[in-house]
């Protein structure tokens, strides 16, 4: 019979500021009993509850608390699946952001020796442009002295004679 009080007693506290009546109710609401008829409602609300209205009363309560455990166990275990899903995901996240960096490294390595090739070409073609324009210097001053060769040799006279050839001194 302690054990019943006992249970009663954790009823009572679970049911907070009600009167030990309003906790009686509430048990026997949660008990399973045949319905009463309408006129002895309130008279099975004011009487004690039996021994057998006590035991099915703690199984009740026994088998709610097995529920909750149950509950609370897979509630736990899928706690425990999601917080290794996280952790994975989170993983999982840092490699990529690790991936993406090395990328964003390769593609800015990518750019400097895009640029310091196209600086060192645009230096080639510059250089390329003024050797061309000195060449192009160089060409007109000879075209400029083969024509005034070509107008002196023009004022001169050919002898008259042949000069010795080369082949007669031989």
């Amino acid at each position: 019979m302690q054990m019943k009080d006992t249970v009663f007693d954790r009823f009572q506290t679970l049911l907070g500021e009600r009167s030990a009546e309003a906790a009686r109710r509430s048990a026997a609401k949660l008990a399973p009993a045949a319905p009463e008829p309408e006129g002895r409602a309130e008279e099975a609300a004011e009487r004690p509850l039996s021994s057998q209205d006590w035991d099915a009363l703690i199984d009740q309560v026994q088998s709610t608390a097995e529920h909750i455990r149950d509950a609370a166990q897979r509630l736990h275990a899928r706690e425990a699946r999601f917080e290794a899903l996280l952790a994975r995901a989170e993983e999982e996240m840092c490699a990529c952001a690790e991936r993406l960096r090395e990328v964003e490294d390769r593609a800015r390595g990518a750019e400097i020796r895009a640029e310091r090739a196209t600086a060192e070409a645009h230096a080639q073609a510059q250089a390329a442009e003024a050797r061309s324009r000195t060449l192009e210097t160089v060409l007109d001053r000879m075209r400029q002295l083969v024509l005034s060769g070509c107008d002196a040799a023009a004022e001169v006279e050919p002898p008259a004679r042949p000069v010795m050839s080369l082949r007669r001194v031989a």
